[in-house]
């Protein structure tokens, strides 16, 4: 289910002051306790990365980009580092092109890991910087964004973070118990500039533009949101190492009278089997109506796998209720290769 959109998801690094430190209701003790759960990515002399362990075998979770080389295959050489202790020799075990994140592995046994949060209700979380623990506040969730690599829409938290180190991808974030809530996979600064921000364009980009003289502003970084990351971390701690997604079949995209207009229907798919055609336009799912593609690409990441969703379709002059099965996404297995596409400089 691969769906279009005019929002960008860019990666960018953003440095800012020295952090100010964790205050209620965060603490030095939950920081501690969790920054032993994450580790830090290098590649010959440098740190290009942070990642977060999820289960005790060693297997920790980071970005594509962290983990993939421009040319699309795995990085060689890389090396497990906490603190400034080396850990050992890391290799990229799985990949999920729907959340651009990858699946890494380090000789381990017995080692402390995250769980993920039930729910994301805390406003105030922990962000684990490659120079430690940064305070950050949640500004606003449910913001959809688009991925470069593949042109899927996400659902993102936006997060706002205190003074800090470098903002890399693959960085945990934590609730104030030390649950993990979510992986930056993005990050805008005060100090980009007009044309970067033009870039980059939706994701709030254009109210970040600030002067570059005078006080410079907290970093804003994006994590997916917590049910997709629950289901990246159930999918490759699984047997199989695989993620798997919720999958209808269809392409669609904004429809300039309301709703989303269905480009394509994926034969033998759930959306040819509910009888949808292109050209249709969804105008509600469920009880949400459905104004533009990205109300109907938020309420398709709500849903869960062996859901049955009803749709109001309108064709031609005519309204009708289609009731379309939710499965698991048949790409993923092919998805799980150790093959990231190269992004587009």
């Amino acid at each position: 289910m691969a769906l279009l959109s005019a929002v960008s998801f860019a990666l960018a690094l953003g440095a800012l002051n020295d952090q100010t430190g964790l205050t209620a209701p965060l603490s030095s003790a939950a920081a501690e306790k969790v920054e032993q759960t994450t580790i830090s990515i290098r590649q010959g002399g440098s740190i290009i990365g942070r990642a977060v362990i999820v289960s005790p075998q060693g297997l920790a979770i980071t970005t594509g980009e962290v983990a993939f080389g421009d040319d699309g295959l795995p990085k060689t050489n890389l090396q497990a580092v906490r603190g400034a202790e080396t850990i050992g020799p890391i290799s990229v075990a799985g990949f999920d092109s729907v959340t651009d994140l990858a699946l890494v592995k380090f000789a381990a046994s017995g080692v402390p890991f995250a769980t993920v949060a039930k729910e994301d209700s805390n406003r105030v979380v922990m962000a684990s910087l490659a120079a430690g623990m940064v305070r950050a506040e949640v500004s606003r969730r449910g913001v959809v964004g688009v991925m470069q690599l593949t042109q899927r829409f996400v659902p993102l938290v936006e997060l706002r973070m205190e003074g800090g180190a470098i903002v890399m991808g693959g960085a945990p974030v934590f609730s104030p118990d030390g649950q993990l809530v979510g992986i930056l996979q993005a990050s805008l600064n005060a100090d980009q500039n007009k044309a970067n921000a033009d870039e980059m364009g939706g994701i709030a980009a254009k109210s970040l533009v600030q002067p570059t003289l005078g006080p410079r502003t907290a970093v804003t970084g994006y994590t997916i949101s917590l049910p997709v990351l629950r289901r990246v971390v159930e999918g490759f701690t699984s047997g199989e190492q695989i993620v798997r997604h919720p999958y209808i079949g269809m392409y669609f995209g904004n429809y300039n009278g309301g709703g989303a207009l269905v480009g394509d229907v994926t034969k033998g798919g759930p959306s040819d089997a509910a009888g949808l055609l292109k050209g249709d336009v969804i105008v509600q799912a469920g009880d949400r109506p459905i104004i533009t593609a990205v109300d109907f690409a938020s309420f398709l990441f709500d849903v869960k796998i062996g859901d049955t969703i009803a749709l109001t379709v309108r064709r031609a002059y005519q309204e009708f209720i289609a009731k379309v099965n939710v499965i698991a996404d048949p790409n993923a297995v092919a998805g799980a290769k150790l093959v990231r596409k190269p992004v587009r400089r």
